[in-house]
């Protein structure tokens, strides 16, 4: 049965004057009360979420952007808080791919800048997770950044030797020189592991 629609535009409208004069608890009880008339609503969800979050109450906040984001998947928005807020929680791997999926959003959006951010992100969040160093390094390619994405051709290098693929390191390593010739590291690691030989080959993101 539909809900009320004078009781939720009344809870919401109070939710946010509660909200904008500082009020955060007692906008959360007129923004749940506006949702027990329409449980899926988007408005009323990325309203509470952004009141529990303001909080720090990251449980409930990720609960409500969740709805969101199974009712509104395209909402950029609420996808950027549900990483944010699975990172604050701990959920170390969760947080990853969902700032992975906020990274292609980006993307696909033509916005490089927040890209290479969700990137950056991801790979703080998950360190040895070389399909995202790779994608970090291509973005900071992509954003016009040669010296940063060699630092990062390196960082995929060592993560390649550390995993036994010595053949991906050292096209990670030609990749680190060829977009920033002065990375003395890269250099001589790239003559170490080459062992005098030359060789030449591309990364490509597993």
């Amino acid at each position: 049965m539909p809900g009320n629609k004078n009781v939720y535009n009344e809870a919401m409208r109070k939710g946010h004057n509660l909200i904008w004069n500082g009020h955060v608890a007692e906008a959360v009880r007129e923004y749940q009360r506006a949702l027990a008339e329409f449980p899926d609503d988007v408005a009323a969800n990325s309203s509470l979420g952004a009141a529990y979050l303001h909080l720090r109450q990251f449980a409930p906040a990720l609960a409500a952007y969740e709805t969101v984001r199974k009712k509104a998947p395209q909402d950029i928005v609420s996808l950027a808080k549900v990483a944010e807020i699975q990172g604050l929680l701990g959920r170390r791997e969760e947080a990853g791919q969902s700032f992975l999926a906020l990274a292609l959003a980006y993307s696909k959006m033509e916005l490089p800048a927040k890209s290479l951010a969700a990137h950056q992100q991801l790979a703080t969040l998950l360190p040895d997770y070389l399909p995202g160093r790779l994608r970090l390094a291509n973005a900071y390619q992509e954003a016009g950044k040669p010296a940063q994405a060699g630092q990062e051709y390196l960082a995929v290098a060592r993560l390649c030797q550390k995993q036994g693929q010595m053949p991906e390191a050292i096209a990670a390593l030609e990749q680190a020189l060829l977009h920033n010739d002065k990375n003395q590291e890269a250099a001589n690691l790239l003559q170490t592991w080459r062992g005098g030989k030359t060789a030449a080959g591309q990364v490509s993101e597993p």
